[in-house]
């Protein structure tokens, strides 16, 4: 019977010591993770602020003091913020009014205030017009309604035998477009202002991908041409940046980067993608 007794004592104290053991490993696995698992708390908590701050920004009009929607007429009484006509469309004349420091518009110290946020913003704003260029035609055997006279330069010569066209509301001007392609790509643009040139496009300058084209005063960059399947040549997409607002990046931070679509609406133009590009970090 002693012996038994000796034997059960034994095996306790090495279960014992076998439970130690795995205890201190569990416990020096976790605490080696605890700062990743805190830094992706963090992030998470970054997230969230960040798409209920945007999530106002694009469905939200914002109010002032007297309770008008028209915050951007007086942005030093601004209750709440709000850059919506309505859902996801943005209207210019309030993008307008944000200015990170001026004191004269909606600036970032009243941003933060507004908002009750904790933590720091940069926003990148960009307007992406999409030209509808799905008409289309042969080379030289352009349609009479409308009336397209092609360009005789050479580009145009030895471009593929589908010429797609179209136009864009731009400033209050209409602007007709040619889209030609090459080596199978769609690639070239030209352009007229359909009230000075309508589509003689004879002397219409032309432009590529990364080139800048001036559209109602203002210019843009020829970003990409559709080039996908039976939809090449039926659209081109340009892009301008329209404002940056918010903090500095802080390098050393832990950044959450995100991107929100809406529609910016503004006079003399049609409804246009916008993209904001968000940048937070805890400050």
């Amino acid at each position: 019977m002693r012996e038994r007794k000796g034997q059960i004592t034994i095996e306790f104290i090495l279960s014992t010591l076998f439970f130690i053991i795995m205890l201190g490993a569990l416990i020096f696995i976790v605490v080696d993770y605890v700062p990743e698992i805190e830094n992706l708390n963090k992030r998470a908590q970054v997230n969230m602020e960040t798409r209920r701050v945007t999530s106002m920004l694009l469905t939200s009009p914002g109010l002032n003091s007297t309770g008008s929607t028209d915050w951007e007429l007086s942005p030093n009484s601004v209750e709440s913020i709000g850059l919506a006509s309505s859902y996801h469309v943005v209207e210019k004349s309030k993008l307008d009014a944000l200015n990170t420091r001026s004191v004269s518009k909606f600036n970032y110290s009243q941003f933060q205030e507004v908002t009750d946020a904790e933590n720091d913003y940069r926003m990148s704003f960009t307007v992406l017009p999409i030209i509808d260029t799905s008409e289309n035609y042969l080379r030289t055997e352009p349609p009479e309604n409308p009336n397209i006279t092609e360009p005789g330069n050479s580009d145009f010569l030895s471009a593929g035998n589908t010429v797609n066209y179209g136009s864009i509301l731009m400033g209050g001007n209409t602007y007709n477009v040619l889209v030609t392609s090459h080596d199978g790509s769609y690639d070239t643009l030209y352009k007229n202002q359909h009230s000075v040139s309508g589509w003689n496009f004879t002397d219409a300058p032309r432009f590529a991908s990364g080139d800048s084209v001036e559209l109602g005063g203002r210019n843009f960059t020829v970003k990409s041409f559709q080039n996908r399947g039976d939809e090449s040549g039926t659209l081109v997409v340009l892009s301008r940046d329209l404002k940056i607002f918010g903090s500095s990046l802080v390098v050393d931070s832990t950044i959450v980067r995100l991107n929100r679509y809406a529609a910016l609406e503004q006079t003399g133009a049609n409804l246009q993608p916008l993209r904001i590009e968000v940048f937070a970090w805890r400050n």
